[in-house]
C-alpha cells in the first residue's frame, strides 16, 4: 500500500513537471527530478552546483562524469534517457492542450544525445505551420510572424543559408534564413545550430552584442532577425581601409575594449562564442563594434572570474588541474576558422573548447587589429600555419614596423603583452577576459594611452569606410 502511494505521488510530481519546459527548471526542480528517476544520491550533486533546466540540457555523457563526477556510465545514460523521455512526454502533454498552450514547445535535439553534447541543445519545435496558434507574444515575447518582414537583398550566404537585408516594423533588419530543405530534415546539423542560437540571442542584451529582435519559427520559415549594421566587419576594415585604422590608433583601442566588453559579458553568462574571428565582429555607423554569429556558441558551467575552464564539481569527483577542466563534446573534429583557434583545439578537435580557448581568439584578432594581417601571413598556407601553431608552438611576429626603419613598433608595448598573454599555449596561463578588463582599466585610469578621439575627422572616414564596402563583404555570413 505504502509503495503505491509513493508511486502514485512520483506520477503525480512528474505530471506536475510536464508543464513546465525544461529550460525554465529552478536547480531545486532539476534536484528533485533526479530523486523521481531513482538518483537521489545525485540530488544535492546538481543543487551544489546549481544545475537549472537550461545547463541540464547541455549535459552529455561526458560532462556528467567531468563536470558532475557521475562516473557510472549506466547511470549517466539512464540520467539522458530520463531527460529525453520527459522532454517527448512534454511535446505530447502540449500538442494535446492546444486551448492552454501556445502549441510551441521547448524541447531537446536528441540525434546522437549520448556522444555529442552540440546535439543536446534547446530547441523549439513548431507542432503546427498555423502562425496563429503560436503567435503568443506573452510566452514568446521574441516571436515574429514572417508576414511582418519585408525582404531585401541578399547580403550574405553560407551551407545553412542565407542573410537578407529587410525591413521589420519600419526599421532596417538583416534575417538570417535557414534553406528550407535543411530545415525539413530534423537530423540537420544546421537545423540544431538554427535552434541552438536562438536559445541563447534571447538570453542575452549587451550594448557590444549584436540586437536580437526576434526570430519567426513556422515550418517553411525559419529565421532570426537581427538589427542591420551598415558599418561592416572589422575584418574589412582592417583589409579594405587599412588607411582608416594607420590614421587613428586610438580608434584601434577602442574596438579593442569593445570586444572585451562584450567577450566579458558572454563569459558572465556561462557562454562561449566559439567561432571570436575579425569576420563575426560587425560596426556601426559609429564604430562601434558588435559581436555576432552564435550559432557554435554553447553554455557551460564555468566561473568567469576566477579561470578560464568550467568550474570543479563540487561532489566527490577526483580533483583536476583547472587546464584540465574542459567541456567535452566528445567529437574529434573542429568548429570554427582555423586560422583563430587555439592550439588544444587543433590538436584535439571539439574536446577541449573552454573559455581560454575564446581568449586566445581574441589574441589572434588583436594580432590582426594592430598589424593589419591575418595570423597566417607570414606563413601563406592556412593548414600549414594551423599546423605550425599546434605542433611546434608558432606564433606570428608581434613586433610590427612601419617602412620608415627609424620608427619603433607601431603597437603599444602593453598591447603586445597581452596579445603575448592570450596566446600562451597552456590555456591556464590565459588571462580571463574579465582580467584583460581589468588591466585595460589600470591603462586608463593611468593615462598610458591616449583615448581621444576627433569626432569630425572619425565620422568622415566612418562614411568613407561605409560607402566603400561592397555588399559582399557587409560581414552578415
Amino acid at each position: 500500500m505504502i509503495k503505491a502511494i509513493k508511486e502514485y505521488e512520483k506520477e503525480q510530481h512528474l505530471k506536475a513537471l510536464k508543464t513546465t519546459p525544461i529550460i525554465d527548471w529552478t536547480s531545486k526542480e532539476v534536484g528533485g527530478f533526479m530523486e523521481l528517476i531513482g538518483f537521489p544520491q545525485y540530488k544535492l550533486v546538481f543543487l551544489h552546483n546549481d544545475i537549472n533546466g537550461g545547463l541540464l540540457l547541455s549535459l552529455d555523457v561526458g560532462t556528467l562524469k567531468s563536470e558532475l563526477g557521475i562516473t557510472s556510465y549506466g547511470h549517466r545514460i539512464a540520467i539522458l534517457d530520463s531527460i529525453n523521455s520527459l522532454i517527448k512526454s512534454q511535446y505530447q502533454y502540449q500538442h494535446l492542450d492546444k486551448e492552454s498552450k501556445t502549441g510551441v514547445t521547448l524541447t531537446s535535439h536528441t540525434e546522437n544525445t549520448h556522444s555529442d553534447a552540440n546535439d543536446n541543445v534547446t530547441n523549439i519545435h513548431n507542432s503546427t505551420t498555423n502562425s496563429k496558434d503560436i503567435n503568443n507574444k506573452k510566452e514568446y515575447p521574441w516571436y515574429i510572424d514572417y508576414k511582418e518582414l519585408q525582404m531585401g537583398e541578399i547580403i550574405g550566404k553560407g551551407f545553412y543559408g542565407e542573410v537578407r537585408k529587410g525591413v521589420w516594423n519600419g526599421i532596417d533588419v538583416a534575417i538570417k534564413i535557414i534553406y528550407r530543405d535543411i530545415h525539413k530534415s530534423n537530423a540537420s546539423d544546421d537545423l540544431s545550430i538554427f535552434y541552438k542560437e536562438l536559445s541563447i540571442l534571447s538570453k542575452l542584451r549587451h550594448p557590444n552584442i549584436i540586437l536580437f529582435c526576434g526570430a519567426c519559427i513556422e515550418a517553411e520559415h525559419k529565421c532570426l532577425v537581427f538589427e542591420y549594421l551598415n558599418g561592416g566587419s572589422l575584418h574589412s576594415l582592417i583589409h579594405s581601409n587599412p588607411m582608416i585604422l594607420a590614421k587613428n590608433s586610438a580608434l584601434r583601442y577602442k574596438i579593442t575594449t569593445d570586444v572585451v566588453r562584450a567577450m566579458n559579458y558572454l563569459h558572465s553568462m556561462n557562454i562561449l562564442h566559439r567561432d571570436l574571428t575579425t569576420k563575426n565582429l560587425l560596426m556601426t555607423e559609429n564604430f562601434k563594434v558588435k559581436v555576432i554569429d552564435f550559432g557554435l556558441s554553447k553554455q557551460i558551467l564555468f566561473d568567469s572570474n576566477k579561470t578560464n575552464a568550467p568550474t570543479k564539481s563540487k561532489s566527490k569527483s577526483k580533483s583536476k588541474s583547472k587546464q584540465d577542466q574542459y567541456i567535452n563534446d566528445n567529437k574529434n573534429r573542429v568548429f570554427g576558422n582555423k586560422i583563430y583557434l587555439a592550439p588544444e583545439i587543433l590538436l584535439k578537435g571539439n574536446t577541449h573548447y573552454s573559455a581560454a580557448s575564446d581568449v586566445f581568439s581574441f589574441g589572434m584578432i588583436l594580432y590582426e587589429l594592430y598589424t593589419s594581417k591575418e595570423p597566417h601571413f607570414h606563413i601563406g598556407n592556412p593548414s600549414k600555419y594551423a599546423h605550425m601553431v599546434a605542433h611546434q608552438n608558432y606564433r606570428p611576429p608581434i613586433t610590427c614596423h612601419s617602412s620608415d626603419e627609424s620608427k619603433a613598433s607601431v603597437i603599444p608595448s602593453f598591447i603586445q603583452d597581452l596579445i603575448s598573454k592570450c596566446w600562451q599555449s597552456n590555456p591556464s596561463n590565459r588571462p580571463t577576459f574579465k582580467e584583460i578588463s581589468d588591466e585595460l582599466s589600470m591603462i586608463e585610469e593611468n593615462k598610458t594611452f591616449h583615448l581621444v578621439l576627433n569626432t569630425n575627422s572619425s565620422n568622415k572616414v566612418v562614411q568613407d569606410h561605409i560607402d566603400s564596402t561592397p555588399e559582399s563583404e557587409s560581414g552578415y555570413t
